[in-house]
C-alpha cells in the first residue's frame, strides 16, 4: 500500500455498508437496545476497542489495524484505521483517544491489544498517558467467570468468535491465519472486513452481557419469567426449532373434519363439535 494523507473520522472507514454482516447492519440495534440499555456508569466513556496483527509477538509483529466504535453508538459501523505506516496509526488512534475523552476501553482478551499498544508505542517512544490510564473492561473474563471482578478458579475462556457463534450464529468470516494471508497478499477489503466484524461481535457481546447483568428479572403477568417475552434460550448445539413457551403450556389439540365439505376444526383433547358449520353434516375426528 501507498503512503497515504490521513482524514480522522468518526464515520465508517473502509467498509461498504454492504459488507457489515449479521447481526448488526446500519438499520438494526444490538439486541436489547435500546429498551433493555443500561445507562454507563457517570464519568465513564467506553470505547470498543480492537486490533489485529501479524502475529502474537509485539517484539516482532506489526499492528496491521486498529478498529474502534462507541460503546452507545449502536446504530453505527466501526471505524477501521490501516496505514503502511504503523507508527501513523498508533498517532491517529490516541489522537482520537484524546479528542473524545474515553477513559475505559472495552475488548476481548483485552490485555492482548493493550499491551501490544503499549508496547509498541514504547518501540516508537510516543507518549500515551491517555491510553495507558483507561480501565479496562475484558469481556473474555466476563465469559470465562461470570464476573468482571476476581473470582478463584476461573474458567478456560472460548474464543470470541466461538461465542459469537453460540450467542448470535455469528463466527469470523475467515481465520486469523487466512486474514494475514489475505493481508500479505494485498487483498485488503477482506482484512477490514475481518477488522470491522471483530468490533461488531464485541459491541454486540458487550450489551448483551450489560442486558443479563444489570437489569433485574421481570415477572410478566402469567407468572412466566422473562421480561414479557414468550420464547426460550436454544440449547447449546440449536440454532431454530424450538418451542415457545405459550406452545409448551397449550392444551393437547384434536382435528375434527367434515366428510362432506372437508371443513376442519380443532379441539381441546376430550371435546367434541357439533354439526359442521358450513353444510351442517356431522364431524368426524381425523
Amino acid at each position: 500500500m501507498a503512503e497515504q494523507e490521513v482524514t480522522i473520522s468518526m464515520e465508517p472507514a473502509f467498509v461498504p455498508d454492504d459488507q457489515i454482516e449479521p447481526p448488526l447492519k446500519k438499520e438494526e440495534k444490538v439486541p436489547g437496545a435500546p429498551s433493555a440499555m443500561v445507562p454507563t456508569a457517570p464519568g465513564k466513556k467506553r470505547l470498543i476497542f480492537n486490533i489485529e496483527t501479524l502475529g502474537v509477538n509485539p517484539l516482532k509483529n506489526r499492528i496491521i489495524t486498529i478498529g474502534f466504535q462507541d460503546s452507545e453508538d449502536v446504530e453505527g459501523n466501526p471505524t477501521v484505521i490501516m496505514l503502511d505506516s504503523e507508527e501513523q496509526m498508533l498517532r491517529n488512534f490516541l489522537q482520537i483517544l484524546s479528542d473524545e475523552g474515553y477513559n475505559e476501553l472495552v475488548g476481548y482478551n483485552l490485555s492482548f491489544d493493550y499491551r501490544y499498544i503499549l508496547l509498541r508505542c514504547m518501540y516508537y517512544n510516543i507518549p500515551c498517558k491517555e491510553f495507558f490510564d483507561c480501565e479496562l473492561y475484558d469481556l473474555m473474563q466476563a465469559v470465562q467467570q461470570g464476573k468482571l471482578a476476581f473470582v478463584y478458579n476461573p474458567q478456560k475462556a472460548p474464543n470470541l468468535s466461538d461465542v459469537s457463534d453460540f450467542l448470535f450464529n455469528y463466527p469470523k468470516p475467515f481465520t486469523d491465519e487466512e486474514m494475514i494471508a489475505f493481508y500479505e497478499a494485498g487483498e485488503y477489503d477482506k482484512v477490514l472486513l475481518f477488522a470491522s466484524s471483530q468490533i461488531t461481535r464485541t459491541l454486540v457481546l458487550y450489551w448483551t452481557y450489560r442486558n443479563v447483568s444489570e437489569n433485574s428479572f421481570q415477572t410478566s403477568s402469567s407468572g412466566m419469567g422473562g421480561a414479557g417475552s414468550s420464547s426460550t434460550t436454544p440449547p447449546p448445539g440449536e440454532k431454530s426449532g424450538q418451542l415457545t413457551i405459550s406452545e409448551v403450556s397449550a392444551p393437547e389439540l384434536t382435528t375434527w373434519k367434515c366428510p362432506v365439505c372437508l371443513a376442519e376444526i380443532k379441539l381441546a383433547k376430550g371435546e367434541t363439535p357439533g354439526a359442521c358449520a358450513i353444510c351442517g353434516n356431522v364431524m368426524e375426528k381425523i
